[in-house]
């Protein structure tokens, strides 16, 4: 048993996709695959199994899981304070940002440009899903997060911040369904349809408030949960069900579904995408990422005007 078959196997768990895995990992899918085939060979019990064509742990799979994040998190914990010690001059970062395309795409060229002005600051990101980026936050186990607005812990609401984008409340539907010949849809226009929702392992607050939103118009829908965005993108594409949530949370590589704009309910201020500070150097870095933004915003209208006079 090697590190690397179990950091292999560790990529493929949380992606619940070899092709995944290895694209986060930079190999290739057979290179994941026969790592992961030697460490079940050798454990002589499956770790993974295939259940509608989707890639599952076993209980065995979920119990090692389980020991193995925890030990190869602080074994990288130690060795990072470790590098720190001997590498007085080059500051670590680390940043917790959303898994989804969208907020990587936006946030990712950020960095990169930050990076580029700032040799001596190595910039270490980790992703995942709503829930993950905030246990990180609150276990100070990042400098700094990317994260919805809505999913911000209390206690960093106050802390500096770099709004990035306000995101769309949208019904998500395959366009193969039969609501999809619509203009416009409603909540009351699906409320007797099966409502795609996240566990509370993924996303508490996007649970809380989507049934907020039915029961606010006197729905008490149907509901199937899942725990990760790529099981229900699967699933609403095949027809069975729909979401309502934001946008950005879907890949849609093959344009599959179609996005219907609601609003949010008069309590709730519209989520963004935001960067935030979790400690004294995050909270700095965030301010001139804030800058930094700024100006390229600035300089894309800029752009933008010149192109139409």
């Amino acid at each position: 048993m090697t590190f690397l078959q179990v950091r292999y196997f560790i990529e493929a768990a949380r992606q619940q996709s070899i092709t995944k895995a290895a694209d986060v990992l930079f190999v290739s899918q057979q290179a994941v695959s026969k790592q992961i085939k030697a460490l079940e060979q050798e454990l002589n019990f499956p770790l993974f199994c295939i259940q509608r064509k989707q890639l599952m742990l076993t209980r065995e799979g979920v119990r090692m899981r389980k020991l193995w994040e925890e030990l190869l998190f602080r074994m990288d914990e130690e060795i990072r304070l470790i590098q720190e010690e001997r590498e007085q001059k080059e500051c670590l970062v680390k940043i917790a940002i959303l898994e989804y395309d969208a907020v990587k795409d936006l946030t990712l060229p950020l960095l990169a440009q930050y990076g580029s002005k700032n040799p001596d600051i190595q910039i270490e990101v980790v992703s995942g899903n709503p829930a993950y980026v905030k246990q990180l936050a609150e276990e100070k186990k990042a400098d700094l997060i990317v994260t919805y607005s809505t999913e911000i812990p209390k206690e960093l609401i106050s802390h500096q911040q770099c709004l990035l984008k306000t995101v769309q409340l949208s019904i998500i539907l395959s366009q193969n369904h039969p609501l999809a010949a619509r203009e416009k849809l409603s909540l009351a226009d699906v409320g007797e349809e099966t409502i795609f929702i996240f566990e509370d392992s993924h996303s508490a607050d996007a649970q809380k408030k989507i049934l907020g939103h039915f029961h606010s118009i006197g729905i008490e829908p149907k509901v199937k949960y899942f725990k990760s965005w790529e099981s229900m993108e699967i699933e609403i594409m095949a027809g069975k069900g729909i979401a309502t949530g934001f946008r950005e949370f879907f890949r849609n590589q093959y344009g599959g579904l179609k996005f219907y704009p609601i609003a949010y309910m008069p309590e709730d201020e519209p989520a963004q995408i935001s960067i935030v500070g979790v400690n004294g150097f995050g909270e700095h870095m965030t301010a001139q990422l804030s800058q930094l933004y700024q100006r390229n915003h600035m300089k894309d209208q800029k752009n933008k005007f010149d192109v139409v006079l």
